[in-house]
């Protein structure tokens, strides 16, 4: 914040970095949103009531937080889509039609969410419930593992984030260099 305060001639105080993604279009955005500590509780809630018209928000303490935000978040969509695409191409090779893949692939996206944020229990207790000992989902499950996808995405977010923190670095480089 103290650097776009510096750029634009104001107070700190004055200044609210927000970083939405793109299902804000359709009021189910996460917005991360960092501001000084000198921003008024009034000027505060005005940011937020404004924001949560696109969806929900996360106040984040340091403002070096909003690169992983970027990552997380303003990425996130994108990485929910990639993964989509090749649900969906996989759906088609093994038989269904364009609009039967969307179907099933995208109604069972919707369900699964659906029940996480009704369950009680935790993700993973979710996915152990579905994941039969010797089972088609442990076979796929096994080979992801075998593939270390998790650590493969995590990897994905760690390059986004430090993406993230290059371009503010060189964005503030480039006006001291001016």
């Amino acid at each position: 914040c103290a650097w776009i305060a510096k750029q634009l001639g104001i107070s700190e105080s004055q200044v609210v970095r927000a970083m939405p993604n793109t299902p804000a279009l359709i009021r189910k955005g996460v917005t991360g949103v960092y501001a000084s500590s000198l921003l008024s509780a009034e000027s505060k809630k005005q940011v937020e009531d404004i924001l949560q018209s696109i969806g929900t928000v996360l106040w984040v303490d340091q403002e070096e937080q909003l690169d992983a935000v970027t990552a997380l978040s303003g990425s996130g969509p994108a990485f929910v889509f990639y993964w989509l695409e090749g649900w969906l191409a996989s759906a088609v090779g093994m038989g269904f039609t364009e609009a039967e893949a969307r179907q099933l692939v995208l109604g069972t996206l919707d369900g699964a969410l659906g029940l996480v944020q009704a369950s009680p229990v935790s993700i993973t207790e979710l996915r152990r419930q579905v994941t039969s000992p010797g089972g088609t989902t442990a076979a796929a499950l096994e080979h992801l593992e075998h593939q270390e996808w998790q650590k493969i995405f995590q990897q994905a977010l760690e390059r986004a984030c430090h993406r993230a923190r290059t371009l503010a670095q060189e964005l503030e480089k480039s006006d001291k260099d001016n």
